[in-house]
């Protein structure tokens, strides 16, 4: 989606992507004082207003959010005291990093028979 058709919408919607301040994106975006706090709920209710602040938003959540790789890095370098960390934090992240591989997870063989009753069946004795 382009930008919006209308500059102050489009100020709103860029200010309202990294703040999530109502008022103060209205304010930006020239509209007045007294009336800022409003208008700025009525221009969230637009559908292409939401649309244009989920596009501005949708690189920076991306970057913002680790990957899987990185975390699993992070604990291997603290693990290792490669970053100068205490003990305490050096075991919390190999305790991390064994439970994110699943080092810690018992299987248990169960074994048996397994009855099933239903409606009017006799339960034998």
């Amino acid at each position: 989606m382009a930008e919006l058709l209308n500059s102050r919408w489009e100020r709103f919607a860029q200010v309202y992507a990294v703040t999530d301040n109502i008022t103060k994106s209205a304010l930006e975006a020239g509209f007045p004082v007294s009336g800022a706090a409003t208008q700025g709920s009525r221009l969230l209710k637009r559908v292409d207003i939401k649309d244009r602040i989920n596009e501005i938003r949708a690189p920076r959540n991306n970057r913002n959010i680790a990957e899987i790789d990185e975390i699993m890095e992070f604990f291997s370098r603290t693990m290792r005291d490669e970053e100068g960390t205490s003990a305490q934090n050096r075991i919390k992240a190999a305790e991390l990093l064994g439970k994110a591989k699943r080092m810690f997870v018992e299987q248990v063989e169960v074994t048996g028979e397994l009855v099933v009753f239903s409606g009017d069946d006799a339960i034998p004795d």
